[in-house]
């Protein structure tokens, strides 16, 4: 699926509070227009019903133990859960690594413009799910390595995903996703309407000392 880059978004993840300088967005611009046309998501999704046990929650059939008790609040009552990954493939690596051949700024705006392409075909594949549950209330959506979800959660996603196979999404020795600018994560489904909130949305999350909340909440720009 074709991506869309949004401006403002690209602006956040470069670190800017406020307006950039002539230059600076206009650096961002030329790579918004150049990467937008090359980029394509590919994303997947599976639904597991829940069981809570000892060890934390575990998605029957999945594979899957979700561990740490921010994630048990999260998921308080809801009796299904969805687990989904996206990817821009390995194009937007390629991408990455030309850019770092330029100057550290282009390559700065090209990252930005990659997680914001990213995070919006994560939204777009949240906003089907939404769709398809609908009228069941759904979660935000939770990442390994949010609060005390521990990465290596990361590789039992993955493979209850069969994410490899479908849509060419692994992981490194590090757990970091190959490729690179992909995201995964766990919705859950059913419960109490009042966390039915969209993501993207820092009051949601329970990673409290991230440098994006501290921009969300406004102030001069760097």
């Amino acid at each position: 699926m074709a991506v869309f880059i949004d401006e403002a978004e690209a602006l956040r993840y470069m670190g800017y509070r406020a307006a950039p300088g002539a230059r600076a967005l206009a650096v961002l611009r030329a790579q918004i227009d150049e990467i937008s046309p090359r980029l394509r998501s590919r994303a997947i999704y599976r639904v597991f019903e829940t069981e809570r046990t000892e060890g934390g929650i575990a998605l029957k059939g999945g594979g899957v133990l979700l561990k740490g008790q921010d994630i048990a609040a999260l998921l308080e009552g809801c009796g299904r859960a969805a687990l989904l990954a996206v990817t821009l493939g390995p194009e937007a690596d390629a991408i990455l690594r030309r850019a770092q051949l330029e100057d550290l700024f282009t390559a700065l705006a090209a990252d930005a413009c990659l997680s914001a392409a990213v995070e919006w075909a994560a939204d777009e594949l949240e906003g089907e799910i939404r769709r398809e549950l609908a009228p069941c209330p759904l979660t935000m959506r939770y990442s390994p390595g949010y609060g005390d979800l521990p990465l290596e959660t990361q590789r039992e996603l993955l493979d209850a995903l069969d994410a490899y196979r479908r849509i060419g999404l692994s992981l490194n020795g590090g757990l970091l996703m190959t490729p690179q600018k992909s995201v995964s994560a766990v919705i859950g489904i059913g419960g109490g309407a009042k966390r039915d909130e969209p993501s993207g949305k820092c009051a949601g999350c329970a990673a409290r000392d991230c440098a994006f909340r501290a921009m969300s909440k406004g102030g001069d720009g760097a």
